[in-house]
């Protein structure tokens, strides 16, 4: 049955086999069995909760669940994503309302309760015991809270029936373990390694335990249990009086600094609320201790990386024990692990891909289950609390004046009412209060107001199974788990799917300022390395170079492509050895002729048609240029010594094939394109032509006109693709708002004229004016809104609105409720609707014609602004436009509007103005430090220091000292042309012990010249460290120099002449000896005699 992939309907009708592109699996210790599978087809015959059989590489049948599918199409040809969880994941559509419970049950009679009504037995059980209770809850939660409680592992077993087209059993087994607790498995992990991702938990590594279990009850004096807890018991009376344990071991590792620099003990807390006996509890303080003594790690890699670091991937399974040695850590760390997940291509030979290992004890899908099951407990204690509620009413109503007397303080009434619950509000019941909190049988409610029918406008609710709410507003959410079915932005341009491991990212999505479709793929360069090493089987560790070195007999020559990409990322191929040919074999006992030697080694390629072998094109010396559809097949031509030519292996050159084409899908270009309908919900779209009525420029909108928006993709191989068409909802928005605006506006003024053109103000024409006027307020109201909206909104540039917006709609409307030109018009308006006379009308018609204009002339413009803005922020480019804008704005200022706008009048130091420039002054400027964001060079203003790396600087000119070296020993040039040293010596402040000057100066006497050169000088001495030391008599350097001899010289001499008394004379001689360093005089021997 291998590589069978046997479909099956949700009702188990067979249904064929399916062929996939690609097959991945992915089983984890954590998933109670529920491994994944994610499939790859060319067509979407498969529907949800179909079922998928496969037989795996082990043997062992597994059967997946169909969850999800995703369908693409690539030249029009439909390509379906298909994932697949076990079929055990059918047992969370089961559920379980009656409560099952079990403090003696075997792990198989728990289990057989927990499957109780599926199609899923109890395979074999290991033995264990535990306590469990399962209630209100899925068939495949109880499961996972069995073997948590049991402390054992979830492992499902499928068996086919004879022709192997049904399934005939499905069963779970409940085992202490997956995998085998005994292996040979080992893994080394260097700090040499690459290819293997190393996750240290964040988890802190204790040596200090203190120890606490269940609290002491309280009592009273005559012995009686108040109901409360004081202190907590520990084990000191049992290890000699301290409350914690520790390993002084591990303190060096691990310790931490204290005061006095002497390492201290990292510190932390374990607690047992259930325990009761000291003994025990220093037993599980000590296994706690061992446990988090050391760091919690993992390790993940391909099979070939791990398989540097020594670990066999091939030969292990799921939950295997190893053995791990980290020789990164100050101490080498050697831990025992399991292998936690591993990653299979069902396509290939049945081989791990990937496979992560580590130590990690709870993974994240147990711990969040355990943070659940602690919520769980929580609510399942809230009948006790429920007893409250049998108390007498004198109980009720001393709590509730304790809880007024509370709120109340701060501004809080609080009121009971029976069958409804505890009311708070922030007034008295009959003061009109504005906010209230209801706190019912199991749910409480918030309202910040009320509705219109005068009751409270509840929008926060919360009860035992959560929390509702139209907003949560937080810095920061913290959680160990996150339950959703869509995570998404309010467009749904970018979203996550959890449910159906779906992950989404819209056109413009960038990673490290880059298109991710881009990623820095594409090929800087290539090029084919060479090196030469003493083994055919091991590969040289350096050595490389891009020429061929010249064969030696004895040696050999490997070869590898090095990959370059554009971000700088490097990738190797796996180096091949090239062997020198064996030479012919002589006659016994006489030495065979010498082998045959490389003379030279050039890389040749081919650009095929397929990758599986070399068609549709010829071999070549030069690179080819990738096409879409091609592939690029490399090998080595090698020349040898007599005069015959080879060739090695053709390769494909994976890389290169690979960078390429992400290269030819990566995006070259996002063009953003504009057209508009008559329609809000179907957007102008012709399928033959996408662009039909489309372009890149804005249209101009008009009454009963929507606008839209999409990209146009174009990708490197010079496919186009278009996203949906958006509708710009805040661009129509706006627009229509200031067509009503200004529509209002001139129908207030058409009321008017039609008004003034007989003379006379009837009733009725003055109630008509005042009705327009209460539509132009109406819309007045409307734009202050949408003003506030804008100004707060961060996606806008605080410029824009300081010199632009908000400017303009103060012009129009003022800061106060009759500002502006808005209040001048009104008066206006109103001054017209007092006339008693045709010669008061006309003159009034006067002032209000001049105050209309500029009212409408400043609407104008604000709209203008607000129009704009809007579609800035929905087109999240708001700063380009504002710059825009304030560009053409500055283009209207002179050079002294900009400068007072700059300094607000000139009140703000740090730019001045002279002959009409604007200029910087440095010693305006107010800045402490000016730093690169690194901090690695900077430029103390208020001190003078300045901080620097690799600095390049020419022709520098500089007064004062400078300083290099340590706090207690440094060099420092000094302003007075002094290189000088200083030291500690004691533990004293820095003093000079010596330095090198130019102000020497010495006269010869004879003649009477000066010569000027080099001081030095040395507080205690002076040490001369070179082999030679030359000189000559000359400043020119061009002489030749001589350099000091160094050894020793000896001369015998006469040291006494005496009379022998006979006629003759007698005398005694010794050696004198002189020693010379590099011709300095060391030391010396003095004459001695001899007889």
């Amino acid at each position: 049955m291998s590589k069978r992939f046997i479909h099956f309907s949700r009702f188990g009708a067979y249904l064929g086999e399916l062929t996939p592109m690609q097959a991945t699996r992915t089983r984890n210790v954590d998933q109670c069995g529920v491994d994944k599978v994610e499939l790859v087809l060319l067509d979407n015959g498969v529907d949800k909760y179909d079922r998928i059989v496969f037989c795996d590489s082990m043997g062992r049948t597994c059967e997946w669940i169909v969850m999800s599918s995703r369908e693409s199409r690539a030249k029009s040809v439909p390509v379906c994503t298909i994932n697949c969880y076990s079929s055990m994941q059918e047992l969370s559509r089961h559920f379980m309302p009656t409560l099952r419970r079990g403090s003696g049950d075997t792990p198989a009679q728990a289990l057989a309760k927990a499957l109780d009504g599926t199609r899923w037995s109890v395979g074999q059980c290991d033995e264990g015991s535990g306590e469990y209770s399962v209630y209100h809850q899925s068939s495949l939660a109880s499961v996972k809270d069995i073997a948590e409680a049991y402390k054992m592992e979830v492992e499902p077993v499928i068996e086919l029936s004879a022709d192997g087209n049904s399934i005939a059993k499905r069963s779970v087994r409940l085992v202490k373990r997956l995998g085998r607790a005994s292996t040979a498995l080992r893994l080394d992990y260097g700090s040499g390694l690459s290819g293997i991702d190393r996750v240290l938990s964040a988890d802190d590594v204790v040596t200090r335990l203190y120890c606490y279990g269940k609290g002491v009850q309280t009592t009273d004096d005559d012995g009686n249990a108040t109901g409360g807890y004081s202190r907590k018991i520990t084990f000191a009376d049992i290890n000699g009086g301290k409350e914690y344990i520790q390993d002084d071991s591990l303190l060096e590792i691990w310790g931490v600094p204290g005061p006095d620099g002497s390492l201290m003990h990292t510190e932390g807390i374990f607690e047992d609320g259930d325990c009761e006996d000291k003994a025990t509890l220093l037993a599980e303080g000590r296994a706690a201790l061992a446990e988090r003594s050391k760091p919690i790690v993992s390790y993940e890699g391909t099979v070939e990386a791990l398989g540097r670091a020594g670990f066999d991937a091939n030969a292990c399974d799921l939950g295997d024990n190893l053995q791990m040695v980290d020789t990164t850590f100050p101490k080498p760390l050697r831990l025992s692990g399991r292998v936690l997940e591993i990653v299979e291509d069902l396509l290939g030979d049945g081989s791990p891909s990937s496979v992560k290992v580590g130590n990690v004890i709870e993974g994240i899908i147990k711990r969040s289950d355990r943070v659940q099951q602690t919520l769980d407990r929580l609510t399942s204690s809230a009948g006790s609390w429920d007893s409250a509620a049998t108390l007498g009413s004198a109980y009720l109503d001393g709590l509730i004046d304790g809880l007024n007397k509370v709120m109340n303080e701060t501004g809080g009434y609080t009121y009971i009412k029976p069958g409804k619950g505890l009311f708070v509000y922030d007034k008295p019941e009959d003061a009109n209060p504005t906010m209230c909190i209801q706190i019912g049988g199991g749910y409480f409610r918030i309202a910040d107001g009320k509705n219109s029918d005068g009751t409270w406008n509840f929008r926060t609710l919360g009860n035992g199974h959560g929390l509702v709410a139209d907003a949560i507003v937080s810095g920061t959410i913290s959680a160990n788990l996150i339950k959703a079915g869509t995570i998404q932005d309010k467009s749904g341009k970018n979203y996550w799917n959890l449910d159906a491991s779906e992950f989404h990212l819209g056109p413009g999505a960038t990673l490290d300022g880059k298109d991710i479709a881009v990623a820095d793929a594409v090929i800087a360069s290539v090029d084919v390395e060479y090196a030469q090493g003493t083994s055919r089987v091991t590969e040289p560790q350096d050595g490389w170079q891009t020429t061929a070195p010249q064969w030696v007999s004895g040696k050999y020559i490997w070869t590898r492509t090095k990959t370059t990409m554009q971000s700088g990322d490097i990738e190797y191929s796996e180096p091949v050895c090239i062997s020198g040919r064996d030479g012919t074999d002589g006659a016994k006992g006489d030495k065979g002729s010498t082998g045959t030697g490389v003379r030279g080694i050039v890389e040749q390629y081919y650009l095929s048609t397929s990758s599986t072998a070399q068609s549709g094109g010829s071999w070549s010396e030069a690179q080819p240029a990738w096409a879409k559809g091609k592939y690029i097949w490399t090998r080595s031509k090698i020349t040898w010594t007599d005069g015959s030519t080879t060739y090695t292996a053709p390769c494909l050159a994976k890389a290169i094939n690979g960078s390429n084409q992400m290269a030819g899908s990566a995006i070259v270009s996002r063009v953003k394109l504009y057209a508009k309908n008559q329609s809000d919900s179907v957007p102008p779209i012709n399928a033959q032509n996408p662009e039909l009525g489309w372009s890149e420029d804005i249209p101009q909108w008009a009454n009963g006109y929507f606008i839209w928006s999409m990209d146009r993709v174009t990708y490197g191989d010079g496919s186009v693709t278009h996203t949906a068409p958006v509708l710009e909802a805040a661009y129509n928005k706006a627009y229509q708002s200031a067509h009503d605006l200004t529509g209002s506006l001139n129908g207030l003024d058409t009321t008017v004229q039609d008004l003034a053109k007989d003379g006379v103000v009837t009733e009725a024409e003055a109630a008509a004016v005042r009705k327009a006027k209460q539509g132009v307020d109406k819309e007045r109201e409307e734009a202050t809104s949408q003003f506030n909206a804008l100004k707060s909104n961060k996606a806008l540039s605080t410029q824009f609105v300081a010199a632009v917006l908000g400017p303009r709609y103060a012009k129009a409307f003022g800061t106060t409720n009759e500002g502006g030109t808005y209040g001048a018009y009104a008066d206006k308006v109103d001054k017209v609707l007092k006339c008693k006379t045709a010669e008061e009308l006309k003159a009034a018609m006067y002032e209000y014609d001049a105050a209309y204009g500029a009212y409408s002339s400043a609407v104008k413009d604000y709209a203008d602004a607000a129009t704009g803005a809007r579609h800035a922020i929905e087109q999240k480019n708001a700063s380009d436009y504002a710059d825009g804008i304030l560009s053409a704005y500055d283009e209207q200022m002179d050079q002294k509007e900009m400068f007072d706008r700059l300094t607000k009048g000139g009140t703000e130091q740090g730019i001045y103005m002279q002959n009409d420039m604007v200029y910087i002054n440095a010693s305006y400027m107010a800045t402490g430090t000016i730093a690169d964001k690194l901090g690695r060079n900077s430029w103390n203003l208020t001190t003078g220091t300045l901080k620097t790396n690799y600095m390049t600087a020419n022709n520098i000119t500089a007064n004062g000292t400078f300083k290099c070296g340590y706090t207690n020993w440094y060099t420092m040039l000094t302003s007075a042309g002094e290189l000088a040293g200083y030291r500690t010596t004691n533990g004293s402040t820095p003093t000079k012990v010596g330095y090198i000057d130019y102000t020497a100066s010495m006269r010869d006497t004879d003649t009477g010249a000066v010569y000027y050169g080099i001081q030095m000088q040395a507080q205690g001495s002076i040490r001369i460290s070179s082999p030679i030391i030359s000189t000559a008599a000359t400043s020119d350097r061009n002489v030749t120099t001589t350099y000091g001899r160094t050894g020793s010289v000896s001369q015998p001499l006469v040291s006494e002449v005496h009379d022998n008394h006979d006629g003759t004379v007698g005398w005694h001689y010794g050696t004198f000896v002189i020693n010379t360093i590099n011709g300095l005089f060391t030391s010396y021997s003095t004459v001695g005699t001899t007889g």
